[in-house]
């Protein structure tokens, strides 16, 4: 069952940034986008960064996982109008930062993510959990909680 998670997890991250891309940044050039575990920190800027952690199977044998998917935005403060807050991304963030979290936010993030997919992953639901922002030296890093269920495609 390892492998499973690896896979699942690989294609989920995959997705996410397929998708993030999609809506963000179709041409790649407003920033760069890593997977898997890092510390964003060390990453130069402009860097979205998606990590999914695996959960635990919806049901026994189910092959259907609940995992969380954490979305990290670094963005220099330079680039960035208005006042740091931690009460949304429409005050104080850069653009980058406000456009993935309204793709995350967009309600046909699921349609979109299964629509056209190569990655072999099927979303069943998706759900933001939690956003903060913290300041690592010039820059400004933006978190993302999104919880997902999901599953490889053909595996129901």
């Amino acid at each position: 069952m390892v492998g499973n998670f690896v896979s699942l997890n690989y294609a989920c991250e995959e997705s996410f940034v397929d998708y993030l891309i999609s809506q963000c940044d179709p041409l790649q050039t407003t920033a760069s986008y890593y997977t898997g575990t890092g510390d964003v920190a060390e990453m130069q800027a402009p860097a979205v960064f998606v990590n999914c952690e695996m959960g635990s199977e919806t049901f026994p044998f189910s092959n259907v996982y609940d995992m969380t998917v954490n979305i990290s935005v670094k963005e220099m403060a330079a680039d960035i109008s208005g006042s740091i807050n931690n009460t949304g991304y429409a005050n104080g963030l850069g653009m980058l930062a406000a456009n993935i979290y309204n793709a995350v936010c967009n309600p046909n993030i699921k349609a979109a993510i299964n629509t056209g997919n190569t990655r072999n992953f099927s979303t069943l639901f998706i759900q933001k959990m939690d956003n903060r922002h913290s300041v690592s030296g010039d820059a400004l890093i933006s978190d993302m909680m999104v919880r997902c269920i999901g599953c490889l495609s053909g595996s129901l």
